[in-house]
């Protein structure tokens, strides 16, 4: 399962995701559709712990991987 609450990514002042949440369950096949430009590969690279969102804090960003936050895991544990 994923869950991830309010994420947000700025790049300087280009704000490209804006509070994006998501639950994803078991078995659920998704689809992420958008214009060219709207985020949708910022979001999987954050999803994908390539990336980190914006602001962590400042959002009360919580991203969860079968129930666990990789915002606070190691490289080692990520990996």
């Amino acid at each position: 399962m994923i869950k991830a609450k309010n994420i947000h990514k700025s790049y300087g002042e280009l704000e490209v995701l804006k509070g994006v949440n998501l639950e994803i369950h078991k078995g659920e096949i998704v689809s992420i559709v958008g214009e060219s430009g709207a985020g949708k590969s910022t979001l999987l690279q954050i999803l994908g712990t390539l990336d980190l969102p914006s602001d962590i804090q400042k959002h009360e960003t919580e991203i969860l991987l079968f129930g666990e936050s990789f915002l606070k895991m190691n490289d080692k544990e990520l990996s």
